[in-house]
C-alpha cells in the first residue's frame, strides 16, 4: 500500500473517445517530462488500437520508448520468459483440440459419452475449459465444490465430474508435455510482474479503453501497476444506463485504489454529446435547442437490402469526403462482420476504392488459400469429377503455358466420368477411342457435327494433355501418407501444393500458415489427413494478410470489436436490425448460465453468456462515442435469401428518443425527421451529384434523362463507354423498331454473313435432316448450337438407374446386332426360336453395360432388364408375322466415305436436291434399317425410336418432321429400282406404345412442293442470317437448355415484331401441318 500511496492512481473517463484520447496524451506529456527516456507501457484491448496510438503518438510529438501493447503482447512479454525458464514451450495453435479429443478417446463412458468423438465437443470443451482458468480457478477449486455437502443432490453432479475429469486430465497432459496455454502464460505474467527487469525500469503504466476483464487480467494489471503511477482511462460514464456492463471493472478500478476523474467535455452543449447522454437512459432529457441540431448530427437509414445499405454508407462517405472530411477519418463498424464485410470489399473494389478493411479477409478465402482446401479434399477420396475439376479449374495451376481447364472440363463430362481413378482412366480411354475410330467420319455423332476439324483438333490435344496431367496428379494425391507424425503429413501435402499450384506471394502465405500446423507434433498425437482438414482451414481462416499502415486508406472498415475506442470524424453502423445489432447472445454448449449461476453460489464464478445483451448495448453506445461530427445508423428491410421483412432494432427506437425526448415506437421510426427510406426500386441515387462511384453515377444520370425524357444528357457516356452505345441501340431495336435486327437474331453485317457462309461451306451444302429439323424448332436455338457451337454438358451424376439415353442406346445395339445376325445367317423372316437368340444377344450387350458401369443400382437394373427384355419380345413377335417385307439393310449411311468389308448400301454422296432458285441441298444421313419384299421390287424405310411419339403420319410439322420423307428419298437413291413405298418410325419400348407412324410415297408425291418449299425456307433462313429469337411457343422455351440466353423478354419483343416481312417466310412454314 506504501507503494500505492506514493504513487496515485487515476480512473480518468469519458464518453467521448476523442476526449479520452486527449487525457492519454496529456498523462503521457507529464510523465515523459520527467522520464524523458523511460520505458512508458500503455495496455489496449485491440490491436487495431494499438496501431492508431501509435500512429497518434507519432503526430503528438513521439513516441520514443512508450510500449503500446495488448494484454497477450505484455503477457508474452513478461510471462514467456519465466515459463521457459521452467522449461515449459507454448501449446501450438489448434493444439488444444487435438489434446482434449486424445483425452475423450481415453476416457470411460460417462454424462459425455455419446459426443465426445465430435470436434464440437472438443472446441466447447476447451473453450468451458478457458473460462474456468481465465476466472483464476484450478481443477482442484472445481473438486472442492463437487465435493462439498450442498453438492452431493445436485442434478449438475454427473456432468460437471466429466468434465472435471476432462479438465484434470487437460492440465496433466499439458504439465507432462511441459507447454502451456494462454491462461497459464498470463497467470504467469502477473506473478513474474513484480521480478520483471525491463517493467521495473517503467515509471508509469497507463490502461486504455477496457471496460472488461477477466481476473486473469485483473491480476496481470494489479501486478503491473504496482510500485508505479497509473491510470486507467475508462470509455464511458460509470452512472449512465448503457454503461451498466462496464460497471464491475469500473468498480475493479476503484478497488485497486484508482481516483476517479471525469474528463470535462470542451463543448457541453455539443449535439452528439447530448444525444450520447440520453441513450438508454430511462428519464428522457433533450434541451429543445439541441433536438434539431442532433436530428442533422444523427441520421437512420432504411435500404432494401444490405447491398444498397452498403452503398448509401458508401453515398455517405463520399458526401463527408466532398465537405471536407478525409475519407480515414471516415468509420464504418461492423457488428456482423461475415456478412458486410465481403459485401464492402466488393462494392469498394468496383468502384475503385481504397479502403481501410480490418481485418482484412482470411487466407481462407484468396485463391491459394482456397485451392489448398480443395487439394485437401481430394487427398484419401473417391475423387469425384466435380471436386476434381473445382480444383484444376480454380487452382493456378503451375503448368507449361496455359493448361486448357475449360476444356479438360468440357471432355471430362462427355466422357461420362462420376468419380474414382479407375474410371477416370478408363472412361478417359474410351472417349479417345472414340476420337480415333471416328477421326474424319463425319457420320458418327450428330452432336459433333457443330465442331470444325480445327475444333476436334483441339479437343484432342486438350485430351493428350489431361491425360499427362491426372498421370501425374493422381498418384502424388495417393502419395501423401494418410496419417503420421504431422512434420511428415503436413510437409508430403505442401510439396504436393507447391507442385500443382503455381509459386505467388499468395501461395507462399498459405504455405507459412500450414507448415505452422507441424508444430503440433508436441501435442504427441498423430496426424490424420481429415484432421489436417479441418485444423488448416481454421488456421488459414485465422491467418490474414499485413494490413496496411493505419490511417494510409479510407474509409475505415472495421470489426466493431475491433474498432473500439477509435475516434471518428463521421461514424457508419450499418446492419441494425433484430437479432443482426444486437446480436443474439450464444448459450455455452457446456454450462448454462443457470448452471452457472449455480457454481457461483458455490464461490466458482464464471461469466455468464446472458450478460451479452447488456455488452451489445455498451457496444452501441461506444460506436456512437467514436463519432465527433456525424452518426449514421442504418438498417435492411429484408433478407437476403428469403425477401422476407425483417424488424428495425431497438436501438434505433432509443436512438430517436434520446434525439427527440419522446417515446418512440416502429411507426414513430419512420416519421422520424432524420429516418431516410430508401425505395426498393431505387438503385441509383435520384440526384447524379450524390454518386459514390462512376457506376453509380451513370446510372442515376440515365434514370435522370428517363425521367426526363431527354436521352442527350447520356451522350456523354458514349464517349467514356464504348459498349453504352451499342447496348442502347440494342434496347431501341429491340423495343422501338418492329423489324427483327441484330439484336434479335438477325445478322445484317456483311461481313458476318460471309463468315457465316464460309463456316457451312461450299455449295450444296451438306445437311442432315435433323439439323434442318432444330432451325425449324427455333432458329436461335439452331444458332447458338451449330453456328456458334455453344455446348451445356450436363453433370455427370453417379448411376441410380439406367438413363433414358443409354436405353435408347442398348436398344438400338441389340436390334441392329440381331438382325444383321439373322440375315447374314439367313434366318429370315423371323420364327419362334428367334426370341431366344434376340434374348442371348441382349444378355451379352447387357453385361458389357454392366461392365462399364452404366446400369444403376443392382436392384433397380433387374426391373430395367425385365422391362427391357419385355420390350424386345414384343419386337421379336411383331416381325415374327411381318411377311411383306424382310429387313435386308442396317446402318445404311449416305453422304459418308463407304467403310471397309461393310455388306451395306453406301454412298459417299448424299441425297442431292435441286431447290431451282435456292440452289441445292445434299442432304447426308444413316438409315437404321431398309426392308425389301421378298421380289426385292418394293421397299420401305424403318427407323427405331425409344421414346414417346411426338411425330404424326404423313406430316410435316411445320418443319420439325423432316427425316422420313428425306429417307424415304434417300433409300430410292441408295436402292435404283426399288420402290420405296414408306419411311416408318417404329416405336421399340412400351413409352411409345410399340406403334408405328409412317410418311408414305403417296403423301410424299402430293405434299413434293410443301416439303421442297419447307427445306427452301430453312436454308434460306440460314443462309441470310436468319436466327429470330422467341419466335416459337413459350411451353418449349421452358424445356430449351438455352432459355437463360435469349432472356426471359425474347417472346414479348418477337410478338411485336411478327409482322416483319424478314420473319413472314418462316411463320408461314411453321403453320404446315
Amino acid at each position: 500500500m506504501s507503494g500505492r500511496a506514493r504513487h496515485p492512481r487515476k480512473l480518468v473517463h469519458a464518453g467521448s473517445f476523442r476526449v479520452l484520447e486527449s487525457a492519454l496524451w496529456r498523462e503521457l506529456g507529464e510523465v515523459r517530462a520527467a522520464e524523458p527516456l523511460a520505458p512508458i507501457v500503455v495496455a489496449v484491448p485491440t490491436n487495431l488500437l494499438r496501431r492508431h496510438l501509435t500512429a497518434e503518438a507519432a503526430e503528438q510529438g513521439g513516441c520514443i520508448n512508450v510500449h503500446f501493447l495488448t494484454l497477450l503482447d505484455l503477457a508474452r512479454a513478461l510471462g514467456g520468459p519465466v515459463l521457459a525458464r521452467a522449461g515449459r514451450s507454448p501449446l501450438p495453435s489448434l493444439g488444444g483440440e487435438l489434446l482434449i479429443r486424445s483425452l475423450c478417446r481415453a476416457m470411460p463412458s460417462g454424462y459425455f459419452s455419446a459426443i465426445t468423438d465430435r470436434p464440437g465437443f472438443h472446441k466447447a470443451a476447451l473453450a468451458t475449459i478457458e473460462d474456468f482458468k481465465e476466472a483464476a480457478h484450478a481443477p482442484a477449486d472445481l473438486e472442492r465444490c463437487l465435493n462439498a455437502p450442498q453438492s452431493r443432490r445436485s442434478p449438475l453432479l454427473p456432468k460437471l465430474r466429466d468434465f472435471a475429469g476432462i479438465w484434470s486430465a487437460y492440465e496433466a497432459r499439458l504439465a507432462e508435455l511441459r507447454l502451456h496455454d494462454q491462461a497459464d502464460l498470463m497467470a504467469a505474467a502477473a506473478a513474474g510482474a513484480p521480478e520483471d527487469r525491463w517493467l521495473a525500469r517503467a515509471p508509469a503504466l497507463f490502461i486504455y479503453g477496457f471496460y472488461d476483464l477477466n481476473e486473469l487480467q485483473r491480476r496481470l494489471l494489479a501486478a503491473c501497476a504496482e510500485g508505479r503511477r497509473a491510470a486507467a482511462f475508462f470509455p464511458g460514464d460509470p452512472e449512465a444506463e448503457a454503461f451498466r456492463y462496464a460497471r464491475p471493472t469500473f468498480e475493479w478500478f476503484v478497488a485497486q485504489g484508482f481516483k476517479p476523474e471525469a474528463e470535462p467535455q470542451p463543448r457541453p452543449s455539443d449535439a452528439l454529446d447530448a444525444f450520447r447522454r440520453n441513450l438508454f437512459e430511462p428519464g428522457l432529457r433533450s434541451p429543445a435547442d439541441l433536438v434539431s441540431h442532433a436530428q442533422q448530427r444523427v441520421r437512420i437509414v432504411s435500404a432494401p437490402d444490405e447491398a444498397r445499405e452498403v452503398r448509401a454508407i458508401l453515398r455517405a462517405a463520399a458526401a463527408a469526403a466532398r465537405e471536407g472530411t478525409p475519407l480515414p477519418r471516415v468509420g464504418v463498424l461492423l457488428r456482423q462482420t461475415s456478412d458486410y464485410a465481403p459485401l464492402f470489399a466488393e462494392e469498394c473494389a468496383a468502384g475503385g476504392l481504397e479502403a481501410y478493411h480490418h481485418p482484412l479477409p482470411p487466407l481462407s478465402t484468396t485463391r491459394a488459400g482456397r485451392s489448398f482446401l480443395m487439394l485437401l479434399r481430394l487427398i484419401g477420396s473417391d475423387l469425384s469429377r466435380l471436386e476434381v475439376m473445382d480444383f484444376i479449374t480454380y487452382a493456378d495451376l503451375q503448368c507449361e503455358g496455359t493448361p486448357p481447364t475449360a476444356d479438360w472440363d468440357l471432355l471430362s463430362r462427355r466422357a461420362g466420368i462420376v468419380r474414382e481413378r479407375e474410371e477416370w482412366a478408363t472412361r478417359l480411354k474410351a472417349l479417345r477411342k472414340r476420337f480415333t475410330e471416328h477421326s474424319g467420319d463425319d457420320d458418327y455423332d450428330e452432336d459433333d457435327e457443330a465442331e470444325t476439324p480445327a475444333r476436334k483438333a483441339e479437343l484432342r490435344e486438350a485430351l493428350d494433355s489431361l491425360e499427362r496431367f491426372l498421370g501425374d496428379f493422381f498418384p502424388a494425391l495417393e502419395a501423401v501418407p494418410k496419417q503420421g507424425a504431422w512434420v511428415a503429413v503436413v510437409e508430403s501435402v505442401l510439396a504436393v501444393f507447391r507442385r500443382f499450384v503455381r509459386q505467388s506471394c499468395e501461395r507462399e502465405a498459405v504455405a507459412e500458415a500450414v507448415a505452422s500446423l507441424a508444430s503440433l507434433d508436441a501435442t504427441g498425437e498423430t496426424a490424420d489427413v481429415p484432421t489436417l482438414a479441418r485444423l488448416a482451414r481454421e488456421a488459414l481462416e485465422s491467418k490474414r494478410p499485413k494490413p496496411p499502415p493505419f490511417g494510409s486508406r479510407g474509409p475505415v472498415v472495421v470489426d466493431l470489436m475491433e474498432g473500439r475506442g477509435l475516434p471518428f470524424d463521421v461514424v457508419c453502423v450499418p446492419g441494425l436490425a433484430e437479432n443482426g445489432f444486437p446480436a443474439l447472445p450464444t448459450p455455452d454448449p457446456l454450462l448454462s448460465d443457470r448452471e452457472r449461476e449455480e457454481l457461483a453460489k458455490a464461490g466458482l464464478r464464471l461469466p455468464r453468456k446472458s450478460l451479452r445483451a447488456e455488452e451489445e448495448r455498451l457496444l452501441f453506445r461506444l460506436a456512437a462515442g467514436s463519432a465527433t461530427k456525424a452518426l449514421l445508423l442504418s438498417y435492411p428491410r429484408l433478407e437476403a435469401v428469403s425477401d422476407r421483412e425483417r424488424a428495425p432494432s431497438h436501438f434505433l427506437l432509443r436512438a430517436v428518443e434520446a434525439l427527440t425526448g419522446r417515446r418512440c415506437d416502429y411507426a414513430g421510426l419512420a416519421g422520424f425527421p432524420g429516418h431516410e427510406a430508401i425505395a426498393a426500386t431505387a438503385f441509383a441515387p435520384a440526384d447524379p451529384q450524390a454518386a459514390w462511384c462512376e457506376a453509380e453515377y451513370d446510372l442515376s444520370a440515365a434514370l435522370a434523362a428517363l425521367r426526363a425524357k431527354n436521352g442527350a444528357e447520356l451522350a456523354y457516356l458514349a464517349a467514356l463507354a464504348p459498349t453504352f452505345a451499342s447496348a442502347w441501340r440494342a434496347e431501341e431495336s429491340r423495343w422501338g423498331t418492329s423489324r427483327f435486327t441484330r439484336y434479335d437474331g438477325q445478322i445484317t453485317s456483311r461481313a458476318a454473313l460471309d463468315a457465316l457462309l464460309e463456316q457451312l461451306g461450299r455449295q450444296p451444302w451438306r445437311m442432315r435432316p435433323t439439323t434442318m429439323e432444330e432451325y425449324a424448332a427455333c432458329p436461335f436455338k439452331y444458332f447458338l448450337r451449330r453456328i456458334l457451337a455453344i455446348e451445356l454438358p450436363e453433370e455427370p451424376e453417379a448411376v441410380r438407374r439406367l438413363s433414358l439415353l443409354d436405353r435408347g442406346t442398348i436398344t438400338h445395339r441389340i436390334l441392329h446386332r440381331f438382325m444383321r445376325q439373322a440375315r447374314d445367317s439367313q434366318q429370315l423372316p423371323l420364327d419362334a426360336a428367334a426370341e431366344q437368340r434376340m434374348l442371348d444377344v441382349a444378355r451379352e450387350e447387357f453385361a458389357g453395360f454392366e461392365t462399364l458401369g452404366l446400369i444403376g443400382l443392382r436392384a433397380l437394373w433387374e426391373l430395367d432388364r425385365a422391362a427391357l427384355e419385355l420390350d424386345l419380345r414384343r419386337f421379336v413377335h411383331k416381325e415374327i408375322n411381318e411377311r411383306d417385307f424382310l429387313p435386308a439393310y442396317f446402318e445404311v449411311g449416305f453422304g459418308t466415305p463407304p467403310r471397309a468389308a461393310s455388306a451395306e448400301p453406301r454412298s459417299g454422296q448424299g441425297l442431292v436436291l435441286d431447290l431451282r432458285e435456292a440452289g441445292k441441298v445434299e442432304i447426308i444421313g444413316r438409315i437404321d434399317r431398309i426392308d425389301l419384299s421378298p421380289d426385292r421390287k418394293l421397299g420401305r424405310v424403318v427407323d427405331y425410336k425409344t421414346g414417346k411419339r411426338k411425330v404424326k403420319a404423313d406430316a410435316l410439322q411445320g418443319g420439325t418432321a423432316l427425316q422420313l420423307p428425306l429417307y424415304l428419298k434417300a433409300a430410292e437413291m441408295l436402292l435404283p429400282g426399288v420402290e420405296v413405298q414408306a419411311a416408318i418410325y417404329r416405336f421399340v419400348t412400351a413409352r411409345g406404345g410399340y406403334g408405328e407412324v409412317s410418311f408414305s410415297r403417296q403423301a410424299l408425291a402430293e405434299r413434293q412442293e410443301e416439303l421442297t418449299q419447307v427445306i427452301v425456307t430453312i436454308l434460306d433462313g440460314i443462309r441470310q442470317g436468319r436466327f429470330f429469337a422467341g419466335v416459337v411457343d413459350p411451353n418449349d422455351c421452358k424445356r430449351c437448355d438455352y432459355s437463360g440466353i435469349c432472356g426471359t423478354f425474347a417472346a414479348a419483343a418477337a410478338e411485336r415484331k411478327k409482322d416483319d416481312a424478314a420473319a413472314r417466310a418462316y411463320i408461314e412454314m411453321r403453320e404446315v401441318k
